[in-house]
């Protein structure tokens, strides 16, 4: 998913991995592939990347790990598990509907898409969804999306990573699982 679009691994991983154990498990083993995944590709395309952009993304995204966290930590299971289905049933119409027909001239949006991409990313390790959209938006060419995605993920990932490890669920069996794969 990553290679071909430059994001969804966890769209795919954490739903599957969801029905073998739980998400708060799922979540950070996805978290830790993604900051594997982006350091490669940022050292390898940096001068791909859009950094104001990225930057504000990122921040916003800061914003949105909390809510996420709390999802993730405080709602039961069921509810977890079905704003996931909901998510990933908006994005595959958005898909199927075709690219975005609308258009961000500016870095002025960044926060609300970060916003929502913090909260995916908090709650699932999938930040990727209202990233996607926002790429899209910005006409952003498939080299440029691709490596200003990672130069989002990279810290964006590393700050989801910290708030797992900060609420008890990078553990050493996440550590074990991601390791193993």
């Amino acid at each position: 998913m990553r290679s071909a679009f430059g994001f969804g691994e966890a769209l795919v991983a954490v739903p599957l991995l969801a029905l073998m154990m739980p998400v708060t498990v799922a979540a950070p083993i996805a978290a830790l592939v993604s900051i594997t995944v982006a350091a490669i590709v940022v050292v390898q395309d940096w001068r791909h990347v859009w950094w104001k952009s990225a930057a504000r993304l990122v921040l916003a995204t800061f914003a949105g790990i909390p809510v996420g966290l709390l999802l993730l930590t405080r709602a039961p299971e069921p509810i977890v598990k079905a704003t996931l289905a909901l998510v990933i049933i908006t994005f595959s119409i958005q898909g199927l509907r075709g690219a975005v027909r609308w258009h961000i001239a500016g870095n002025g949006a960044a926060w609300a898409f970060g916003l929502a991409a913090g909260v995916l990313g908090g709650a699932y390790g999938m930040n990727g969804p209202p990233l996607a959209v926002y790429g899209s938006a910005r006409r952003w060419s498939p080299p440029e999306f691709r490596a200003t995605l990672q130069g989002y993920f990279l810290p964006a990932s590393a700050a989801g990573m910290f708030g797992y490890w900060w609420i008890g669920l990078w553990t050493s069996s996440v550590t074990r699982l991601y390791l193993t794969s």
